[in-house]
Order: C-alpha cells, then structure tokens, then sequence
C-alpha cells in the first residue's frame, strides 16, 4: 500500500494465552516483547518498510518522541486512560487518529460488538466530546493513578465485569478489519466526513454516528482548547503514589491560598 514505516508501541510481553491469536509466535517465543517480535515479522515480509517496536506503555515520555514521526495513528489500546493520551495527543498535534475497541455485552444477552471511532482535528468530535460516552473518567483516575493500578487486577473487555477475560479473536479481527478500511479510506480522501460505526455481531445491529452529529464540541477541552498548542500543554501522565500525593498537597495549598484572597 505505499506504507514506508511503522511504529509499533506494546509494553507487554508474549504469553501462553496468547498463542492463539498471535500470528506466527511460537510457544518459544513466550516472554519476548510482542512488539519487538512483531517487527521481526514484519522486516521479514516487507523488508523496505521501516519498522521500529518500542516496547513501553504507551503514556512513557519516550513514546512520543517516536510518534511524532508519524502521520496517522491508531489506537488499539486496553484502557480509558491510553486512549485520553491519545486523544489529546492527536488534538494537540494535529494527527488524525483512529480509535478502535471491542466488548463482550452480557446483558440483555450475550453478544460481540465492536466499534470505530475516526477523530480528525477540527473536522469530527473527538473521543471527549462525542454524544457517546467514550471515555470513563473513574477508570481513567484508577489508571493514571499507580498505586490503584498496581493492585488492581487486569480486566478484560467484558461489560460490567472488572476482571480479567480472554481476548475473543474473531471479534477481534473483524474490528481490525474495519478499522484497516477506514484507514485506507481517509488515506484515499473521504467521500464523505468520517462517521462513528459501533458493530454488534449476535444481533446483527449496526449504529453509525452520522457525520452531522460527529462535530468538535464547542466547549470541548481538547478540540477547543488544546488543538494545535503541541506542547505546550502537557499530556495526561501516570502517577507513582509519592506523585499523587505531592500533587494533591499543591492543589491544596493553590485552594487555601485562593479562599485567604480579599473579596473583590
């Protein structure tokens, strides 16, 4: 397709679970980081292409430095407080971004879904001002924060459950599958502005987020306030416990001294 590099970011490493889904890994592969072994695989078939694997969470200051490189960005990402980053990444920068996700729903019944969210700056909403609730804030808090994320367990993408499930690989590949369309589609030049398209597969429903109502918000941080400032404004980050602390005593201490400040 005319790709001429790539930048793969997973901090995680191959495991026993994860042979079979992982396309070509081997059970003596196990341990290895997945993005370095996926960059093996693709130097082999497609040599001329530059690949880099970076083997870090996605939110480590020295992510970033490599994707600036890039000119789309696709967030294939496991919790809220990832994609936040790439959010306000992709707005701040300029770089249009394509979200995708996945969910086992268990109630009313049982059933796969999938969505695709395209964010282009000043062009769509973005993940934080979209009419669908894309983001939840509690996560994200649990998250960014390291002491809750240490000893809180390793969810799956089963609704409603925060515990730890296995990945489903068909659901899996027909959202990457759309996702790799709606990539070559904006690469090609839209027909049409992009849509939001959320995919339920047992009930056979489709939702598409008209181009209409997938408009930045007015009053959105990121879209109104943060797009295009790069950076100068800082990024979401993770915080170590000792962090938290240091930085809820600053917020602290800015609210006393504001309540101490003469009426006007």
């Amino acid at each position: 397709l005319g790709v001429g590099g790539l930048v793969l970011v997973d901090p995680d490493a191959l495991a026993d679970t994860n042979l079979n889904r992982w396309l070509a890994a081997a059970p003596s592969q196990i341990g290895q980081a997945k993005a370095k072994l996926l960059r093996r695989r693709l130097q082999k078939q497609t040599p001329w292409v530059d690949v880099r694997a970076v083997a870090a969470d996605a939110l480590a200051p020295r992510v970033l430095r490599h994707l600036l490189d890039c000119d789309v960005l696709i967030a294939a990402v496991d919790n809220d407080a990832a994609r936040l980053w790439a959010n306000r990444l992709a707005l701040q920068y300029l770089l249009p971004l394509f979200d995708v996700g996945v969910m086992v729903q268990t109630q009313p019944v049982v059933d796969f879904a999938y969505r695709i969210v395209p964010v282009v700056p000043g062009v769509t909403a973005c993940l934080e001002c979209s009419g669908l609730a894309m983001l939840n804030g509690l996560e994200i808090a649990k998250s960014l924060d390291g002491a809750t994320r240490a000893v809180r367990p390793q969810a799956g993408y089963v609704e409603g459950q925060d515990v730890a499930a296995p990945s489903v690989m068909g659901i899996n590949s027909v959202a990457a599958g759309s996702l790799c369309l709606e990539v070559l589609s904006y690469l090609c030049g839209y027909q049409q502005r992009p849509a939001v398209k959320i995919a339920r597969w047992r009930t056979a429903r489709t939702t598409v987020v008209q181009p209409t109502e997938h408009l930045p918000g007015a009053h959105c941080v990121a879209c109104a306030d943060l797009r295009g400032r790069g950076s100068e404004a800082p990024l979401p980050r993770r915080l170590t416990l000792e962090q938290a602390q240091a930085e809820f005593a600053r917020l602290r201490r800015e609210l006393v001294a504001k309540d101490r400040q003469p009426a006007a």
